[in-house]
């Protein structure tokens, strides 16, 4: 370091000695930070602010809690775009392409999964009264005969034409009605 008339050299000193640990500062039960085992009397954190209704009403508006909340929904959005059609395609080896005109992704089979665990063994006893108990040794469920249904309509009755053919339903079936005649002795 020069001051233009003299000029001094100085060099790096040697390292001093450590300080001493500072103190941790604690939060104590009253909510104020406590250094050294000292109350500093001061709070350790902010007061609650006011809540997002309160600041509503605060900026001018006026309504209910409700008025608030109707108050945050917006405006219906547009329509968005048709979707993509898309086309199903069985390759006929085990796969499926599903497209979209510009993607392409086949799908393959799966590995066929674990058998299932096996069914419990029923028996069916004729209770000989028109009801049935059917049981898996756990539960008894009785089936009793059901109403009788209702009548079917009546069939068609088949007539054998001019031509020998069967007739169903005026319709000629082109069906020889006999058989053809044998040779004779």
């Amino acid at each position: 370091v020069s001051d233009g008339t003299t000029d001094v050299v100085v060099s790096d000193g040697a390292d001093g000695v450590d300080g001493a640990d500072g103190l941790t500062p604690e939060i104590g039960t009253n909510n104020h930070w406590i250094i050294g085992g000292v109350d500093t009397g001061i709070v350790a954190g902010g007061q609650n602010g006011d809540s997002a209704y309160e600041e509503w009403l605060a900026a001018g508006n006026s309504g209910s809690e409700q008025d608030f909340l109707d108050a945050l929904v917006g405006p219906a959005g547009q329509d968005g775009a048709d979707g993509t059609s898309v086309t199903v395609t069985d390759n006929g080896n085990g796969t499926i392409t599903v497209s979209d005109g510009t993607n392409d992704v086949i799908v393959s089979n799966g590995a066929d999964g674990e058998d299932g665990v096996d069914g419990t063994s029923v028996t069916v006893t004729d209770n000989g009264n028109g009801t049935v108990t059917v049981s898996d040794g756990t539960t008894d469920v009785v089936v009793s005969d059901g109403a009788d249904g209702v009548d079917g309509a009546d069939g068609l009755t088949p007539e054998i034409g001019t031509n020998n053919h069967w007739i169903i339903g005026g319709v000629d079936t082109g069906i020889v009605a006999g058989g053809q005649n044998g040779d004779s002795a």
